[in-house]
């Protein structure tokens, strides 16, 4: 896949103009942009400007977990010119999955956060949190602090003699946090190799088979192009207690 995401859902080709938004909630903007990249960053999923980045039309600021990008041996940093109509030049930052990016693009933002905090939280709360989440600060923080408290758990783990298994810990850690009074059962089934560098679209796909209403493992995605998988991820799931 080469291209971004535009903030109407649409991938747009490199080497092609294309509508874009930059900045964050106080100060967004948007101009019409040329990307321009050299053959050698064909796998591109996510285009920066320099305070900001583009995650599937939402803003998100990479500052926090920067430093992670920069230690997964799975990305790799490139520099491309960006061109914009009004000859306003910039370079922009653009990270490459070495590995299955063409999968990678159509991860939700916050499955790029756990991974790039290598730590993989569940799939299945992703549908259960992604409305309260999405615009509410104070849910993002809360995710924030879970990640860090999940990777200390795992750290620890080989210290804790208690009956619980580290996705137990995990799953009380978010139902406690963030106040949910039910969360899906979690199983070994969807923590496959939890906290290697790299996804790739099988994990991926495997990770997607999740029915919006009652959690019922589906083929949902099995046959289905990136495009219907991004779309699925840019509505608002709800959750069914």
């Amino acid at each position: 896949m080469v291209g971004v995401i535009d903030n109407h859902d649409h991938i747009v080709p490199w080497n092609c103009k294309g509508r874009l938004c930059f900045g964050d909630n106080d100060s967004i903007f948007s101009t019409d942009l040329t990307v321009q990249c050299s053959s050698e960053t064909k796998e591109i999923f996510q285009c920066e400007h320099p305070s900001m980045s583009i995650f599937n039309g939402q803003y998100v600021n990479l500052s926090e977990i920067e430093h992670e990008l920069e230690r997964l041996p799975c990305i790799r940093k490139v520099w491309v010119t960006i061109i914009s109509n009004n000859n306003q030049d910039f370079i922009g930052a653009v990270y490459q999955v070495c590995d299955d990016a063409a999968a990678f693009v159509s991860i939700s933002w916050f499955e790029r956060l756990v991974t790039f905090a290598k730590l993989c939280l569940p799939s299945r709360l992703i549908p259960s949190l992604w409305a309260r989440v999405e615009s509410n600060i104070d849910d993002r923080n809360s995710l924030r602090e879970i990640l860090h408290t999940a990777d200390k758990i795992h750290k620890n783990d080989h210290h804790d003699e208690t009956s619980l298994s580290f996705e137990q810990k995990i799953q009380r850690l978010v139902q406690n946090t963030l106040n949910l009074d039910h969360l899906p059962d979690l199983s070994e089934d969807f923590f496959p190799e939890r906290r290697k560098d790299t996804i790739s679209s099988h994990r991926l796909v495997r990770a997607l088979q999740i029915e919006r209403s009652d959690y019922t493992h589906t083929n949902l995605f099995e046959h289905r192009t990136l495009q219907d998988v991004i779309h699925y991820l840019q509505q608002s799931p709800t959750r069914k207690d």
